[in-house]
């Protein structure tokens, strides 16, 4: 199994990369990766960098609250969006007592378009 905080990076992927077998102990996240990954791959390096990069600025993911999850995307220079869970949960008029089972965090584009040109 991989550790998401400590074995896995951001990247573009392409047809070269292996992942089937892909497996985090996140059974959604393990089939989007096995499954559905490559296909996204275009929306990002072909429409956000390229076509339309003053129109896309930022990705906004709702990633699943757990400490790996939201580690690894911070490892990858994603931020969140509210500082706190309770802010969060306050904001989509959550009931406090509810656990948060995501958080929207995002992406400065802008970050990838520099690193890839």
């Amino acid at each position: 199994m991989i550790d998401l905080e400590k074995e896995s990076e951001m990247l573009l992927l392409s047809e070269d990369h292996i992942i089937s077998g892909f497996d985090c102990g996140n059974a959604d996240l393990n089939d989007f990766f096995n499954r559905d990954a490559l296909q996204y791959k275009h929306i990002i390096k072909d429409f956000c960098l390229f076509n339309y990069p003053d129109f896309v600025r930022f990705l906004l993911v709702d990633a699943y609250n757990e400490p790996a999850v939201v580690k690894f995307y911070q490892k990858n220079d994603f931020a969140l969006v509210f500082s706190t869970e309770e802010q969060e949960k306050e904001t989509y008029r959550q009931m406090p007592s509810e656990p948060l089972h995501t958080r929207y965090m995002f992406y400065d584009m802008i970050q990838l378009r520099n690193k890839l040109m």
